[in-house]
Protein backbone atom coordinates (compact mmCIF):
# COMPACT_ATOMS: atom_id res chain seq x y z
CA UNK A 1 0.00 0.00 0.00
CA UNK A 2 1.47 3.43 -0.88
CA UNK A 3 2.28 5.69 1.82
CA UNK A 4 -0.17 8.79 2.20
CA UNK A 5 0.49 12.35 0.54
CA UNK A 6 1.40 13.40 3.88
CA UNK A 7 4.42 11.14 4.63
CA UNK A 8 5.39 11.56 0.96
CA UNK A 9 5.91 15.61 1.85
CA UNK A 10 7.47 14.57 5.13
CA UNK A 11 9.93 12.21 3.50
CA UNK A 12 10.93 14.98 0.85
CA UNK A 13 11.32 17.10 3.68
CA UNK A 14 13.54 14.67 6.07
CA UNK A 15 15.40 13.76 2.70
CA UNK A 16 16.47 17.80 2.43
CA UNK A 17 17.46 17.72 6.00
CA UNK A 18 20.20 14.81 5.54
CA UNK A 19 21.21 16.38 2.19
CA UNK A 20 21.73 19.34 4.00
CA UNK A 21 23.81 17.60 6.88
CA UNK A 22 25.93 15.88 4.46
CA UNK A 23 26.53 18.93 2.68
CA UNK A 24 27.33 20.79 5.59
CA UNK A 25 29.94 17.97 7.06
CA UNK A 26 31.84 17.80 3.52
CA UNK A 27 32.43 21.46 3.61
CA UNK A 28 33.99 21.47 7.08
CA UNK A 29 36.09 18.36 5.98
CA UNK A 30 37.44 20.23 2.66
CA UNK A 31 37.85 23.46 4.75
CA UNK A 32 40.00 22.21 7.46
CA UNK A 33 42.22 21.48 4.78
CA UNK A 34 41.63 23.73 2.61
CA UNK A 35 44.45 24.96 -0.08
CA UNK A 36 44.61 27.19 -3.10
CA UNK A 37 43.80 23.44 -5.10
CA UNK A 38 40.86 23.05 -3.13
CA UNK A 39 38.59 25.86 -3.31
CA UNK A 40 37.24 24.04 -6.66
CA UNK A 41 36.46 21.43 -4.83
CA UNK A 42 34.07 23.28 -3.30
CA UNK A 43 32.17 25.51 -5.02
CA UNK A 44 31.46 22.04 -7.21
CA UNK A 45 30.08 20.70 -3.58
CA UNK A 46 27.87 23.34 -3.46
CA UNK A 47 26.67 23.55 -6.53
CA UNK A 48 25.78 20.03 -6.81
CA UNK A 49 24.13 19.99 -3.70
CA UNK A 50 22.19 22.99 -4.44
CA UNK A 51 21.45 21.81 -7.49
CA UNK A 52 20.04 18.18 -6.07
CA UNK A 53 17.87 20.39 -3.43
CA UNK A 54 16.43 22.80 -5.86
CA UNK A 55 15.19 19.27 -7.67
CA UNK A 56 13.76 18.00 -4.20
CA UNK A 57 12.15 21.22 -3.45
CA UNK A 58 10.10 21.50 -7.58
CA UNK A 59 9.46 17.94 -6.91
CA UNK A 60 7.61 18.64 -4.05
CA UNK A 61 6.42 22.13 -5.17
CA UNK A 62 4.39 20.48 -7.97
CA UNK A 63 3.94 16.72 -8.21
CA UNK A 64 2.72 16.26 -4.45
CA UNK A 65 -0.39 18.90 -5.01
CA UNK A 66 -0.72 17.78 -8.42
CA UNK A 67 -1.57 14.31 -6.93
CA UNK A 68 -3.79 15.50 -4.42
CA UNK A 69 -5.83 17.40 -6.95
CA UNK A 70 -6.24 14.41 -9.05
CA UNK A 71 -7.30 12.63 -6.03
CA UNK A 72 -10.59 15.10 -5.08
CA UNK A 73 -10.88 15.28 -8.38
CA UNK A 74 -11.64 11.43 -8.87
CA UNK A 75 -13.64 11.42 -5.87
CA UNK A 76 -15.58 14.49 -7.25
CA UNK A 77 -16.87 12.78 -9.93
CA UNK A 78 -17.95 9.84 -7.67
CA UNK A 79 -20.22 11.71 -5.56
CA UNK A 80 -21.74 13.51 -8.14
CA UNK A 81 -22.61 10.31 -9.71
CA UNK A 82 -24.12 8.84 -6.12
CA UNK A 83 -26.01 12.73 -6.44
CA UNK A 84 -27.56 11.71 -9.45
CA UNK A 85 -28.91 8.72 -7.68
CA UNK A 86 -26.76 5.88 -9.18
CA UNK A 87 -26.16 3.97 -5.54
CA UNK A 88 -24.95 0.68 -8.15
CA UNK A 89 -21.79 2.42 -9.27
CA UNK A 90 -18.83 -0.16 -8.94
CA UNK A 91 -15.94 1.30 -6.97
CA UNK A 92 -12.43 0.27 -7.97
CA UNK A 93 -10.31 0.42 -4.83
CA UNK A 94 -7.20 0.57 -7.30
CA UNK A 95 -8.22 3.81 -8.91
CA UNK A 96 -7.90 5.42 -5.09
CA UNK A 97 -4.76 3.29 -3.36
CA UNK A 98 -2.78 6.16 -3.87
CA UNK A 99 -3.35 7.95 -0.13
CA UNK A 100 -4.54 6.02 2.92
CA UNK A 101 -6.78 9.15 3.70
CA UNK A 102 -8.43 8.73 0.14
CA UNK A 103 -9.25 5.13 1.21
CA UNK A 104 -10.59 5.77 4.48
CA UNK A 105 -12.85 8.26 2.76
CA UNK A 106 -13.56 5.97 -0.29
CA UNK A 107 -14.83 2.90 2.03
CA UNK A 108 -16.92 5.46 4.21
CA UNK A 109 -18.39 6.39 0.47
CA UNK A 110 -18.85 2.25 -0.18
CA UNK A 111 -20.65 1.71 2.95
CA UNK A 112 -22.96 4.87 2.61
CA UNK A 113 -23.83 3.50 -1.02
CA UNK A 114 -24.40 0.04 0.77
CA UNK A 115 -27.05 1.66 3.40
CA UNK A 116 -28.46 3.62 0.44
CA UNK A 117 -28.91 1.00 -1.28
CA UNK A 118 -30.56 -1.50 1.24
CA UNK A 119 -32.87 1.71 2.11
CA UNK A 120 -33.53 2.54 -1.72
CA UNK A 121 -34.79 -1.52 -1.70
CA UNK A 122 -36.70 -1.42 0.90
CA UNK A 123 -38.21 1.89 0.24
CA UNK A 124 -39.31 0.49 -3.24
CA UNK A 125 -40.83 -2.60 -1.54
CA UNK A 126 -43.07 -0.40 0.33
CA UNK A 127 -44.15 2.07 -2.23
CA UNK A 128 -45.24 -1.20 -4.93
CA UNK A 129 -46.73 -2.69 -1.84
CA UNK A 130 -49.04 0.54 -0.95
CA UNK A 131 -49.56 1.23 -5.00
CA UNK A 132 -51.14 -2.64 -5.08
CA UNK A 133 -53.23 -1.46 -2.03
CA UNK A 134 -54.50 1.19 -3.83
CA UNK A 135 -55.02 -0.60 -7.07
CA UNK A 136 -56.70 -3.50 -5.35
CA UNK A 137 -59.13 -0.63 -3.72
CA UNK A 138 -60.00 1.14 -6.69
CA UNK A 139 -60.81 -2.05 -8.36
CA UNK A 140 -63.07 -3.09 -6.06
CA UNK A 141 -64.98 -0.22 -6.10
CA UNK A 142 -68.25 -0.39 -8.16
CA UNK A 143 -67.58 3.11 -10.08
CA UNK A 144 -65.47 3.26 -13.01
CA UNK A 145 -62.17 4.82 -12.08
CA UNK A 146 -59.71 6.31 -14.74
CA UNK A 147 -56.56 8.13 -14.26
CA UNK A 148 -55.44 10.45 -17.26
CA UNK A 149 -51.93 12.59 -17.81
CA UNK A 150 -52.73 16.09 -18.62
CA UNK A 151 -52.67 15.34 -22.67
CA UNK A 152 -55.10 12.83 -22.34
CA UNK A 153 -52.61 9.67 -21.61
CA UNK A 154 -54.42 7.16 -19.91
CA UNK A 155 -52.29 5.69 -16.43
CA UNK A 156 -54.25 3.43 -15.07
CA UNK A 157 -58.74 2.77 -15.45
CA UNK A 158 -60.26 0.09 -12.71
CA UNK A 159 -61.58 -3.49 -14.32
CA UNK A 160 -65.27 -1.90 -14.37
CA UNK A 161 -64.42 0.39 -17.31
CA UNK A 162 -62.76 -2.09 -19.15
CA UNK A 163 -65.31 -4.14 -18.92
CA UNK A 164 -67.45 -1.50 -20.02
CA UNK A 165 -65.44 0.38 -22.78
CA UNK A 166 -63.55 -2.64 -24.48
CA UNK A 167 -61.81 -0.99 -26.35
CA UNK A 168 -59.37 0.65 -23.27
CA UNK A 169 -55.88 -0.19 -23.42
CA UNK A 170 -52.64 0.65 -21.51
CA UNK A 171 -51.34 4.00 -23.29
CA UNK A 172 -54.24 5.19 -25.21
CA UNK A 173 -54.85 8.42 -25.24
CA UNK A 174 -58.15 9.80 -25.10
CA UNK A 175 -57.79 12.29 -27.84
CA UNK A 176 -56.98 10.14 -30.58
CA UNK A 177 -59.95 7.82 -29.86
CA UNK A 178 -62.81 7.26 -32.37
CA UNK A 179 -65.70 6.62 -29.88
CA UNK A 180 -68.48 4.24 -31.19
CA UNK A 181 -71.70 5.95 -30.62
CA UNK A 182 -72.78 9.54 -28.97
CA UNK A 183 -73.29 8.25 -25.49
CA UNK A 184 -69.24 7.23 -25.33
CA UNK A 185 -68.13 10.82 -27.32
CA UNK A 186 -70.24 12.83 -24.69
CA UNK A 187 -68.91 11.20 -21.47
CA UNK A 188 -65.23 11.40 -22.94
CA UNK A 189 -65.71 15.00 -23.94
CA UNK A 190 -66.65 16.05 -20.76
CA UNK A 191 -63.50 14.52 -19.32
CA UNK A 192 -60.95 15.74 -21.74
CA UNK A 193 -62.96 19.32 -22.02
CA UNK A 194 -61.92 19.00 -17.78
CA UNK A 195 -58.17 18.38 -18.26
CA UNK A 196 -57.92 20.82 -21.04
CA UNK A 197 -59.47 23.56 -18.83
CA UNK A 198 -57.90 22.51 -15.52
CA UNK A 199 -61.17 22.22 -13.91
CA UNK A 200 -62.85 19.72 -11.43
CA UNK A 201 -66.01 17.94 -12.06
CA UNK A 202 -69.26 17.41 -9.58
CA UNK A 203 -71.66 15.40 -10.63
CA UNK A 204 -72.14 16.28 -13.92
CA UNK A 205 -74.42 14.18 -15.22
CA UNK A 206 -76.37 13.00 -18.66
CA UNK A 207 -78.69 10.39 -20.27
CA UNK A 208 -77.92 7.66 -22.62
CA UNK A 209 -81.39 7.71 -23.95
CA UNK A 210 -81.05 4.54 -26.23
CA UNK A 211 -79.82 2.43 -23.43
CA UNK A 212 -81.87 4.30 -20.61
CA UNK A 213 -79.02 4.65 -18.40
CA UNK A 214 -77.76 7.77 -16.35
CA UNK A 215 -74.03 8.13 -16.14
CA UNK A 216 -72.76 10.73 -13.43
CA UNK A 217 -68.97 12.12 -13.79
CA UNK A 218 -66.96 13.42 -11.17
CA UNK A 219 -63.26 14.59 -11.26
CA UNK A 220 -60.68 15.87 -10.02
CA UNK A 221 -57.48 17.87 -11.35
CA UNK A 222 -53.82 16.53 -9.84
CA UNK A 223 -51.18 19.36 -9.69
CA UNK A 224 -47.88 19.61 -8.59
CA UNK A 225 -45.89 21.40 -5.53
CA UNK A 226 -46.44 24.19 -7.71
CA UNK A 227 -49.88 24.40 -8.31
CA UNK A 228 -49.65 23.10 -12.05
CA UNK A 229 -51.89 20.70 -13.43
CA UNK A 230 -50.52 17.34 -14.51
CA UNK A 231 -53.64 14.85 -14.97
CA UNK A 232 -56.83 14.05 -13.74
CA UNK A 233 -58.84 11.32 -11.75
CA UNK A 234 -62.26 10.89 -12.64
CA UNK A 235 -65.36 8.59 -10.99
CA UNK A 236 -67.58 7.16 -13.56
CA UNK A 237 -71.14 6.52 -11.91
CA UNK A 238 -73.76 4.09 -14.32
CA UNK A 239 -76.94 4.20 -12.64
CA UNK A 240 -80.61 4.42 -13.52
CA UNK A 241 -81.20 8.24 -12.12
CA UNK A 242 -79.70 11.44 -12.66
CA UNK A 243 -80.06 14.00 -10.34
CA UNK A 244 -78.96 16.78 -12.78
CA UNK A 245 -79.26 16.38 -16.50
CA UNK A 246 -76.81 18.31 -18.99
CA UNK A 247 -76.86 17.81 -22.77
Amino acid sequence: MKRSYKSSVQSVVLFLLVIVIIQSALLLLVANEATPTTRNSIQSIVITFFFIIFICLVFAFYYVPFKIHRAIKELQSLIAEISDGNYNKAIDPLLYDADQEIQRLVASLQKLLTILNKFDIVKSTKIFEQNQRILQLINLLPQGIIILTLSGDLVYCNDVMRRKFNWIQDGINLNEVMFKDLFENKLFDVVITSLRNGNNLYNHAFKDLPMEQATSVNGSIIRDRNGNPIGGVYVIELSKHVTKVQG
